[in-house]
């Protein structure tokens, strides 16, 4: 299997921010490809979405060798990596990719799921192949779903795809494929919810992206998590993700209540074939190390296995909480305020030396607040507790902050 990960943030490079890597973090429209760079991680499930699909965008994608006879794709000369970047688009609009070859071998580029002429083919049969030292243009166009003059519909574009070399080796490009050129593509439709962070599991064989160990992913409690699994080689496989489950369906995800679609954990896959879908990480079952592998037991034990790591980092009740005295005559008020900065209802216990109050169900934005009369003309600076609760990702969670009063006479 092969995986990379990269966190970004949903900021425009150009049209559209890049990013990728075998764990790829998916960016906001238009899209592009994703760039192995690193931006600041963007918020757990923010509800970003795929905006509308751009012009002819253009890219350049360059094949190179790399050490023990295996060939990658990247987006720098000299930096290829196996998966290749991901690819992403947005149903209704045009990329043209030129393709360098860096290596001392023809090679070529071949798509699925989009639409494009012989021309771009990537095969020798049609001579869209790329010498040593050469470079070529191909075009992927994609289109929305339509009614045909027959009253049938034409699907669209979007889905989960990916591309790989057509040539090297022999002339349907097994060689290409066994030594690493392949990659991601996803095509989104306008309005599809966007990750935060992307994964890609490439089942080459006895091999995980290449590898004889599958490799680890990591995100954090609350993330939405992208998969995007496909088969090369001569098997079939089973990919299974511990302590998480998926909508059979485009995304991954239900609609709404009373979308049909079935759930499960488990998808076997066979050669040329793709899928992908979204989770929630640690949803309902909080975070740890979950087990991923292919499910036919001997092939897991052969390597095809690895760790997705749900960090607790964001296992946190987000209060921004202040404190102050104050005089109303010649007494002594502790005022304590507490903002919920979350994104679910919180029970909220504001507690200072002169009492306590609790609020309940402190919406998100909103802010539990009590004015304690200390029954003193005068008190020394001190420190009042806030702890806030609340059930996220089906977990009830507690945190506690500390606040400082000022000392204060008031006649």
């Amino acid at each position: 299997m092969t995986e990379k990960s990269t966190d970004v943030t949903r900021r425009l490079l150009s049209r559209r921010a890049f990013t990728t890597t075998a764990a790829t973090a998916a960016a906001i429209a238009p899209f592009a490809v994703a760039s192995q760079a690193t931006a600041e991680p963007a918020g757990k499930t923010a509800g970003k979405t795929a905006g509308e699909p751009g012009d002819v965008r253009r890219i350049t994608l360059y094949a190179d060798n790399l050490p023990d006879g295996q060939m990658g794709y990247g987006l720098e000369p000299g930096n290829p990596t196996i998966p290749g970047p991901l690819i992403e688009m947005i149903e209704g609009e045009t990329l043209e990719i030129e393709l360098v070859n860096n290596t001392d071998v023809t090679a070529s580029l071949h798509a699925h799921g989009v639409d494009y002429e012989t021309t771009s083919d990537g095969t020798r049969m049609n001579n869209s192949v790329v010498e040593p030292g050469s470079r070529y243009v191909y075009t992927w166009r994609t289109h929305t779903p339509a009614t045909r003059p027959d009253g049938t519909i034409a699907p669209g574009s979007a889905g989960y795809w990916h591309y790989h070399d057509h040539v090297v080796g022999t002339d349907h490009g097994t060689g290409g494929i066994l030594r690493g050129l392949y990659g991601p593509l996803v095509v989104r439709r306008t309005g599809d919810i966007l990750p935060d962070k992307t994964f890609t599991v490439v089942f080459n064989d006895m091999k995980t992206n290449n590898l004889t160990q599958a490799p680890d992913f990591t995100a954090e409690l609350g993330e939405r998590v992208e998969f995007i699994v496909i088969a090369h080689g001569n098997f079939f496989h089973t990919f299974h993700i511990h302590g998480h489950r998926w909508a059979d369906n485009r995304t991954g995800m239900l609609k709404d209540p009373q979308d049909q679609s079935r759930i499960i954990d488990t998808k076997t896959t066979g050669p040329a074939e793709s899928f992908g879908f979204q989770v929630i990480a640690g949803e309902y079952v909080g975070p740890g190390k979950w087990m991923y592998h292919c499910h036919v037991q001997s092939y897991s034990d052969m390597g095809m296995a690895g760790t997705f790591t749900v960090t607790g980092a964001s296992e946190s009740v987000p209060l921004t909480v202040t404190a102050s005295s104050r005089c109303v005559g010649t007494s002594v008020y502790v005022a304590v305020t507490a903002v919920n900065d979350g994104d679910v209802p919180a029970t909220v216990t504001l507690t200072t030396p002169y009492g306590s109050k609790t609020v309940a169900d402190v919406a998100p934005g909103k802010q539990a607040y009590q004015s304690f009369n200390t029954r003193a003309k005068q008190i020394g600076a001190g420190k009042a507790t806030v702890t806030g609760t609340s059930f996220i990702n089906g977990k009830k969670v507690t945190t506690s902050y500390e606040t400082d009063y000022t000392a204060i006479s008031c006649g």
